[in-house]
């Protein structure tokens, strides 16, 4: 077999001797390499429309070529050449989906969605609530008090407090309640020693995780609602 006399435009090989040579769009092609940029078929009667110097099999592929997805973010066009995700029912690039409330990326591909939106988790689908009694926003890096479900600024909650103070059984009580606050990373939690992270209760002026600030007489959890504090039973301190 000789060697060959010039190359293919698409593969970069050579043609062997007396093999077929195609010629297209001013360059030479073997035969199967000459195929549709879109579907990647060969072309019947060696017939295709051209778009940009491109082979195309037919309009439909041409068509496809040019829908590009469009992030959801940034509304700018989602290259092939890039990574991208689907969420929410559209398509980001991956740097463009952000929690709605601090702007951090989810690199796990993990988040809390609430009113249509990402959030990295539900203590910034809290924060990003207005104040239930004043219709405040709640500044970013804020702090702020959940209470029966609602979100409020820690002066509005104190200031509007209604809860009775309830007696455990021995002994008088007061009401307390646990402000929400975001980890910085230097906080351990009183209970287990655990370092902190997302969100974290401050109660009693010790640092807790949610699931370790339990009543002392039943082991109950407080899901970011008022407890009572006592000198006998029923108060929130460090679980056994």
């Amino acid at each position: 077999m000789a060697a060959a006399t010039s190359t293919c435009f698409k593969c970069g090989s050579g043609f062997p001797f007396e093999a077929p040579v195609l010629e297209a769009l001013n360059q030479k092609f073997h035969k199967e390499c000459f195929t549709c940029t879109q579907c990647n078929t060969g072309f019947s009667d060696n017939k295709f429309l051209k778009l940009a110097g491109d082979p195309y099999c037919s309009q439909s592929c041409i068509d496809a070529r040019n829908a590009t997805d469009v992030c959801a973010g940034c509304k700018k066009q989602i290259s092939l050449a890039v990574s991208s995700l689907t969420a929410l029912g559209a398509k980001w690039h991956n740097e463009c989906l952000r929690c709605k409330r601090c702007n951090a990326t989810f690199p796990a591909g993990k988040f809390v969605v609430a009113e249509d939106a990402p959030y990295c988790n539900q203590g910034c689908v809290d924060a990003g609530q207005p104040c239930g009694e004043c219709g405040g926003a709640i500044e970013d890096g804020g702090q702020y008090v959940v209470v029966n479900g609602s979100t409020y600024h820690p002066a509005c909650q104190h200031a509007t407090q209604s809860e009775a103070s309830a007696p455990a059984p021995g002994g008088s009580s007061a009401a307390g309640s646990a402000e929400v606050r975001e980890a910085t990373g230097s906080e351990t939690c009183c209970v287990c020693s655990g370092t902190l992270v997302g969100t974290y209760l401050l109660a009693l002026d010790k640092t807790w995780h949610e699931e370790c600030l339990k009543c002392l007489q039943c082991a109950s959890t407080f899901p970011r609602s008022p407890f009572h504090t006592s000198t006998a039973r029923c108060s929130a301190t460090r679980s056994a």
